[in-house]
């Protein structure tokens, strides 16, 4: 009797301190992407449905250069848990950490501009849709170096000022837009693309500002662990840009296969999945720090699982609210002349809860023995998802897409599933 009463009050107050944190990261998060869904709807409503797709284009390959780019600051928080004990060590990693972001953001701009410029060489009237895809990704390799700061305090598990910091952004854009709106009666793709590199110069310069004062960086150590660093990095940023790329594959093929107004359609249906997918991206924040630890022991890997299913018991509840009220907010919100994505938007919500499950199989994998797992997962991801979309998009045309990405979604969750019990789940005589 003690004990089911002692195990009641431990689940209890696990309970409890998984709910608090979420509410920490997810306030800020919710905050964030509402700023982000409000700034898209005065966007579509002030431009046409056509401009609303290149502005997606945009938003795209901004979120792909900032996402891939997480991978370092996962590293870093892979190393200095590591070093825990030792905190100029870790200081060591964050300039690390920060010298990295930026050979990252130098490399990629200069790829994408060569890119561009080939495809401008042979292919006809690409020009402005390319020129939209390289400002986006200008931007967001930018906007990365300032997310090395949220990573600090995600590493410290100081949660609130993490959700301050990811709201930061969509926070700026949002009041420039207005401004934008108030004073100049409109905004455009350009306007879009200025606000955009702007606030993201403003942010990491005050990132990079702020680390160097308050973290004591020694920069020259920092550099002399880059090779090191890097050995790590190349691993979860080729299977993050596989996966982040593969995650966005649906955009790319509408707009190849059908057309831009296809795309801004079909958006309308991503963001409102996104609405679903906001506490996937607190819980990911929570998790990744406490995967390490969940290894050590079954106690500690149960309370992990625990953790993550809480998190997806809530998530359910909102996706189920969205279902049933979709219609009405994609009227509301963006407008009758978006109606015609109401039916996507049932699947991406569902592609939305699907990718959710395997958010803490993901956090595990690339904190156990062997993170070059995540390559092959994102390489079946990628490839299965480019026959697929190719297939789906030809048989249905634009709701084919959200077919492809939910079969895509099952097949990678449930390989991360049995591949993090397999690989990660530590044996009872690690309790010992």
């Amino acid at each position: 009797m003690m004990s089911l009463l002692n195990n009641y009050c431990k689940y209890k107050k696990a309970i409890h301190s998984a709910f608090f944190r979420l509410t920490s990261v997810s306030t800020g998060l919710v905050a964030s992407r509402l700023m982000m869904l409000i700034t898209s709807v005065l966007v579509a409503r002030n431009t046409g449905v056509e401009d609303f797709g290149e502005f997606t284009l945009f938003i795209t390959f901004f979120l792909i250069a900032a996402d891939v780019s997480n991978s370092i600051d996962n590293t870093f928080i892979r190393f200095a848990n590591k070093h825990s004990k030792c905190k100029s060590d870790e200081y060591v990693y964050l300039g690390t950490a920060v010298y990295a972001k930026l050979i990252y953001a130098s490399v990629l701009t200069l790829f994408v501009v060569m890119a561009s410029t080939l495809v401008k060489g042979f292919v006809d009237d690409v020009g402005h849709i390319t020129d939209v895809m390289v400002w986006g990704v200008g931007a967001g390799v930018i906007y990365s170096v300032f997310l090395t700061l949220a990573a600090k305090y995600q590493k410290d598990k100081i949660f609130i000022i993490v959700s301050v910091l990811r709201a930061t952004l969509n926070a700026l854009v949002l009041i420039s837009v207005v401004i934008a709106l108030i004073f100049f009666n409109g905004v455009d793709v350009s306007d879009m693309v200025s606000i955009y590199i702007w606030v993201s110069i403003s942010l990491s310069v005050m990132a990079i500002y702020k680390l160097t004062v308050e973290n004591k960086i020694q920069w020259a150590e920092s550099y002399k662990k880059i090779s090191e660093f890097y050995k790590v990095a190349i691993v979860i940023m080729m299977s993050s840009a596989l996966t982040v790329i593969s995650s966005r594959f649906d955009v790319f093929f509408i707009g190849a296969m059908l057309d831009i107004e296809s795309v801004g359609y079909y958006s309308v249906a991503v963001r409102m999945g996104l609405v679903v997918a906001i506490l996937s991206s607190a819980s990911l924040i929570i998790l990744i720090p406490n995967a390490a630890s969940a290894m050590t022991s079954v106690d500690k890997w149960w309370k992990y699982i625990y953790m993550a299913s809480f998190y997806l018991l809530i998530q359910f509840v909102m996706a189920v609210v969205v279902l049933v009220y979709h219609k009405e907010a994609i009227v509301y919100l963006f407008g009758e002349q978006y109606i015609k994505a109401s039916s996507v938007t049932v699947i991406m919500v569902l592609v939305a809860m699907v990718t959710s499950a395997s958010v803490p199989f993901r956090a595990l994998i690339q904190h156990g023995p062997k993170p070059g797992d995540l390559i092959w997962i994102a390489t079946v991801k990628f490839i299965s998802g480019l026959v697929l979309l190719f297939y789906f998009i030809n048989a249905f045309g634009m709701i084919g897409a959200s077919y492809a990405m939910l079969v895509v979604a099952l097949l990678i969750s449930f390989f991360m599933c049995w591949l993090a019990f397999k690989r990660c789940m530590p044996t009872k005589t690690a309790v010992n």
